[in-house]
């Protein structure tokens, strides 16, 4: 409650062949709890799910409780044949969209047609045998139905919806971080660095 004296609900949430573990939680503007993390198991709970198959041997998930505590309005798994893990949450409180952005491992991490990254390394020929990481952004509208799932090269920290569903993105990069005419500092200097990047509503580009 408001002044920490009791408790309002507890659950638990999970599979039962499998361990999870807690990443990141947002509540919006009607008392929802939008959580995420990271799952071992293939029978979690699922409600209005994007991706209804455990993917491989770690995979994300993205979900939501009613305020009450009672109810899953939506649970789905985010993940392909390797590791991925959950991270951050960003709300739009006016349309209920949220985003859920982590780290990704699995070069078949299901993402959505037209948008910006679909694969996290383009060419099988040069790509064979390199063990490559990213980062996702998915998006869900309120209901849990997906907007969009995209890839992108860095790992990212944090994420922010703004109030037209941009969402911007920070974390850090290698030197082959894609950036865009006229930006602040197009040339990295060196090294690992910090990046940012706005997506657009769709998640088919970047802004900047």
């Amino acid at each position: 409650n408001p002044s920490g004296t009791a408790l309002v609900f507890s659950t638990y949430f999970g599979g039962r062949n499998g361990s999870e573990t807690g990443s990141g939680v947002a509540v919006d503007a009607a008392g929802n709890i939008l959580f995420s993390g990271t799952t071992m198991a293939g029978d979690l709970p699922l409600v209005n799910a994007y991706q209804t198959t455990f993917g491989g041997t770690d995979d994300a998930f993205a979900a939501k409780l009613s305020a009450s505590g009672s109810s899953l309005i939506y649970s789905t798994y985010l993940g392909g044949n390797n590791t991925d893990t959950g991270g951050r949450i960003a709300l739009n409180n006016a349309t209920g969209d949220a985003v859920f952005a982590g780290i990704a491992y699995s070069p078949n991490f299901p993402t959505t047609p037209g948008a910006f990254k679909q694969k996290l390394c383009d060419s099988p020929v040069t790509c064979s045998g390199i063990f490559y990481s990213g980062s996702y952004v998915v998006k869900l509208a309120a209901t849990g139905n997906i907007v969009y799932s995209t890839l992108f090269d860095a790992a990212i920290n944090d994420v922010v919806l703004d109030a037209n569903d941009n969402a911007t993105v920070g974390g850090t990069a290698s030197q082959t971080f894609p950036t865009t005419a006229g930006s602040y500092q197009p040339m990295s200097s060196g090294g690992i660095e910090g990046v940012i990047a706005k997506l657009n509503p769709t998640g088919s580009a970047i802004t900047y």
